[in-house]
C-alpha cells in the first residue's frame, strides 16, 4: 500500500503505522525499506512525493536497520531523485519533485529535505557520543565504565539483533551470491563516510553538495536549511576544501 495509487490510502497507512509500537516494526524495516526506496523512483509523482514521510517515520523505528543492507546507498539516491537534483557531471539540480501549484511543491521540498537532513543524521553521526572525561548520565548505559576508559562503548560487541552483521556482505554463513553491489561493506560509520568521500558514493556526494549550493542560493527558509545541512555534511565528513 506503500506505492497505492491513492493519497487517502497511503495517507491512512503512514496513520496506522505510526499506532504500532516500534518492538512490532523493527523485523520488518527491511523489507520497509525495500518497498519506501521503490516508492521514491515510482513513476506517479504522488507516491513519489510521499516515500519520504514513510523514510522519516521509519528512522524513528530502527536507524541502523534502515542503513544496512544497501539502505545508506539506496537511500541517499532515492532523496537525491525525489528532490530532482542531477549528478555532478550533470551540474547540479534539475527540478523540484512533487504535483500540484507552486505552493504544494515548495512545502513537498520541504517535507524532503527534511528527510534528507534526518536521514544524513543518522548515517553520519554516532547514537551516543561519550564525554571525553566519562562524565554521563547513570542511565545512559554507560555509567559503569566512566573515565579513563571513555571509549569503551566504540568497542564493545552489538547487543541487539541486526547490529551483528558487519561481514554479511562476505557470505561467510550463507550460500547467497554476491550480489550487494556498492552496498557490500557499508555496515558502520566510519565505512558509510567512506562511501561517500572515496567510494562508490563521491558521485551522491557530489550530487548533495551542488543541489545543496542551488538550494542554499534560494534564500528563504529553504536556502537556511539547505545551508544547515551543507554545512552539517561538511562537517561531519571533515572533506571541506579536499579534492574529490
Amino acid at each position: 500500500m506503500i506505492l497505492d495509487a491513492s493519497n487517502n490510502v497511503r495517507c491512512q497507512l503512514l496513520t496506522l503505522l505510526k499506532t504500532l509500537p516500534k518492538e512490532y516494526v523493527e523485523m520488518h524495516v527491511p523489507k520497509l525499506m525495500l518497498y519506501i526506496t521503490s516508492a521514491m523512483t515510482h513513476l506517479a509523482p504522488g507516491i513519489r512525493g510521499d516515500s519520504t514521510k514513510y523514510l522519516t517515520w521509519l528512522l524513528t523505528i530502527n536507524k541502523d536497520s534502515v542503513l544496512r543492507n544497501g539502505g545508506w546507498a539506496k537511500g541517499l539516491r532515492g532523496l537525491i531523485g525525489v528532490l530532482g537534483w542531477g549528478t555532478a557531471k550533470d551540474n547540479g539540480c534539475i527540478s523540484g519533485d512533487g504535483s500540484g501549484g507552486a505552493a504544494a511543491k515548495g512545502k513537498i521540498r520541504m517535507q524532503h529535505m527534511g528527510a534528507l537532513r534526518e536521514f544524513l543524521r543518522a548515517g553520519l553521526f554516532p547514537d551516543h557520543v561519550m564525554s571525553p572525561l566519562g562524565y554521563n548520565e547513570a542511565n545512559d548505559g554507560l555509567w559503569e565504565f566512566g573515565f579513563p576508559h571513555w571509549t569503551t562503548h566504540l568497542h564493545m560487541l552489538p547487543d541487539r539483533p541486526g547490529q551483528s552483521n558487519a561481514f554479511s556482505y562476505l557470505s561467510l554463513f550463507s550460500m547467497a551470491q554476491s550480489n550487494h553491489g556498492e552496498s557490500a561493506g557499508v555496515e558502520d560509520l566510519e565505512a558509510r563516510k567512506r562511501w561517500l568521500v572515496e567510494g562508490l558514493g563521491k558521485d551522491v556526494l557530489g550530487s548533495l553538495r551542488l543541489g545543496l549550493e542551488g538550494v542554499r542560493k534560494e534564500g528563504g527558509e529553504m536556502g537556511r536549511l539547505g545551508a544547515r545541512i551543507a554545512v552539517m555534511l561538511e562537517d561531519t565528513l571533515n572533506t571541506e576544501g579536499k579534492g574529490e
